[in-house]
């Protein structure tokens, strides 16, 4: 089990940001944690290191480490880079997909979420990063699914604020207007609203960053 340990401890505290128990701009130290967890520093370490790597946190010199806190600057350049990015695979797999695709797609597409319940809104961000990621793989460009699944995994704080400020009936719609145009094989449509539901995003991120400035 002790070979287990970072992994074990980075899955928690994954899950803690994702879940907002530990909010962008929170300071976190390895002797605190390592008391929290029961384990000595060195897996902790380890597991920093995983969250510094998937950009999830990062490092204060001398201070320790903080969870990562997008400006809006940055969140304009991810949203603008999935915009292209995301339009161009949903409309490839408007083309392509086949009908099990389809089918798995509408299977993610409904899942929602409960504000303030976190194990619903783990449950949605495992969700919408998978059913981001079966579009891009139903483009049948190998590549371009590297890259967006790259992206989305680089936009995981950003996706908090949308949560915090999104209607999840609302996105929930959102997604599955997106596999409906898809499973019409309209290309052109499922590229519109892919477009329309990355701008929705940045302006729902937008509100959050607005009420809740890095510290």
């Amino acid at each position: 089990m002790p070979d287990q340990m970072p992994l074990v401890v980075y899955e928690q505290l994954r899950c803690a940001i994702l879940a907002g128990r530990l909010r962008p701009g929170a300071v976190v130290l390895e002797g605190q944690l390592a008391r929290e967890h029961g384990v000595s520093k060195t897996p902790v370490r380890e597991a920093l290191q995983r969250l510094v790597h998937a950009e999830l946190i990062e490092v204060m010199p001398g201070r320790g480490y903080r969870v990562h806190a997008p400006g809006l600057r940055e969140a304009r350049d991810l949203f603008a880079v999935r915009e292209l990015l995301e339009a161009e695979t949903a409309g490839r797999a408007a083309r392509y997909a086949t009908a099990d695709e389809v089918a798995a797609m509408f299977g993610i597409a409904t899942v929602g979420y409960v504000k303030g319940d976190e194990a619903s809104v783990l449950r949605f961000h495992d969700a919408n990063l998978q059913l981001h990621t079966e579009i891009a793989y139903a483009a049948r460009n190998a590549y371009l699914a590297k890259l967006v699944r790259q992206l989305l995994e680089r936009m995981q704080l950003i996706v908090i604020g949308e949560v915090d400020f999104g209607d999840p009936d609302e996105i929930v719609q959102e997604h599955v207007a997106l596999c409906e145009a898809i499973a019409r094989h309209d290309v052109e449509g499922a590229a519109r609203l892919m477009r329309a539901q990355v701008r929705n995003g940045l302006q729902r991120f937008t509100g959050y960053a607005h009420d809740n400035p890095p510290t």
